[in-house]
């Protein structure tokens, strides 16, 4: 019976000594890192998208403890997508025993950072990983063609305007952080050295070559420039005096010092040519557009006193003092009534009609805004609208309007 005891003892433990050599034979054998480095050649050169065909690891992909952050279906999806994260910056190499290399790679939104297979080649990009062009050459405009930044660019309160490279073309590159008042450079001039096209979101870029430094070599948006088109020099050839005649009590003395000059752009014409309507200034406006626009504050326009004005000659434009009303604000807050010291306002009637002792109701102001409307848009700061006092206000009298202190 011990015998038995000491036999069955000894094929047990030879069994188990048998296991635990053939689980150490079959256990996994993970890869090990040979070599580690950061990339030091030019970044823009290390701009990469994603092949789709291999997935995002947080470390090398065959190493013990690596966790998939993105699949490669995702991110095979991401590479498809127009917008920023699409595009990826590879930033380390390593490679591994088993002579594999992985890249460590960021999206240019942040979004995805980690290690992805690239191939066996640390000179060259593969595997999960390819070269991605995020510019594509464009066609430039003429090298001497002047141009600036259009109204709506310079009214931009923060710069998303002025790059230092274009808008997500390169990792962590952004709008230039010196330039903080679009506004100052609302003269400010410049030619086209280079124009490209972001292939993600189809945006045409110019780079700038300006005498402004701020500017110099700056990138911005095709969309928000423009043609600086210089002054024409006046001469008799192409330009028509304007000038503007009070007919009032038919006097049609010449307002003073309220003369315009109209010039056209067109090179063709000559002086005695009929200033006909297809001609237009550098505002593509006509003669009589321009006139009219031009009228001297104060007035409002009746009639051209000439018909068929030629270029080396003069355009008449009757004109008469424009009907007006005065705007006094009284402060209501406690029922004092008294009228805010400097805040009173004029209305203008844009209309020739328009007399004194005329009610006011059915005009309006070279702004389209009616008296009651022009009340209240300027209602003096630190105070908000009660009410009308009188509804029955006439040219060359006073509107009263009630305010209060804001709470």
């Amino acid at each position: 019976m011990k015998h038995t005891l000491k036999t069955s003892l000894f094929v047990g433990l030879a069994a188990l000594g048998l296991t635990a050599v053939v689980g150490s034979t079959t256990a996994k054998l993970y890869a090990r890192i040979t070599s580690n480095q950061q990339l030091t050649t030019d970044p823009t050169t290390r701009n990469v998208t994603f092949t789709g065909n291999n997935a995002l690891y947080t470390k090398a992909g065959t190493l013990r403890g690596a966790r998939i952050i993105a699949s490669g279906t995702s991110l095979g999806t991401l590479a498809a997508a127009n917008t920023a994260g699409s595009n990826v910056r590879a930033y380390r190499v390593a490679t591994t025993n088993r002579g594999s290399v992985y890249y460590k790679v960021v999206t240019f939104d942040g979004q995805y950072r980690g290690w992805i297979y690239g191939g066996t080649s640390t000179g060259t990009f593969g595997g999960g990983i390819t070269p991605y062009a995020t510019t594509q050459d464009a066609t430039a405009p003429d090298a001497k063609t002047q141009f600036k930044l259009i109204d709506g660019a310079l009214a931009e309160t923060t710069n998303q305007v002025v790059y230092d490279a274009p808008a997500n073309t390169q990792y962590q590159v952004g709008a230039t952080p010196t330039i903080t008042n679009l506004a100052n450079y609302k003269d400010a001039t410049f030619t086209v050295t280079k124009a490209v096209t972001n292939p993600r979101d189809n945006t045409t870029w110019y780079q700038l070559a300006s005498s402004n430094a701020d500017l110099n070599g700056k990138w911005v948006n095709k969309g928000n420039v423009t043609e600086a088109k210089p002054a024409n020099t006046n001469t008799s050839d192409n330009s028509v005096t304007v000038v503007y005649l009070d007919g009032e009590n038919g006097t049609n003395n010449p307002v003073d010092k309220a003369n315009q000059t109209f010039t056209t752009t067109d090179t063709s014409t000559k002086a005695g040519q009929v200033a006909a309507s297809s001609f237009v200034n550098a505002d593509k406006l006509s003669l009589q557009d321009f006139a009219k626009k031009h009228v001297p504050a104060g007035y409002t326009f009746v009639s051209f006193g000439n018909d068929n004005a030629v270029f080396g000659g003069t355009q008449y434009v009757e004109v008469k003092k424009a009907a007006q009303v005065k705007v006094v604000y009284l402060d209501a807050t406690n029922n004092n009534n008294n009228p805010i010291d400097k805040a009173d306002q004029t209305f203008t009637a844009v209309n020739a009609d328009a007399n004194a002792g005329t009610a006011v109701s059915k005009y309006q102001d070279a702004n389209g805004l009616s008296l009651s409307a022009f009340a209240k848009k300027n209602v003096p700061a630190g105070y908000t609208f009660k009410s009308f006092v009188n509804t029955d206000a006439v040219f060359g009298g006073t509107q009263y309007v009630a305010v209060v202190k804001a709470k």
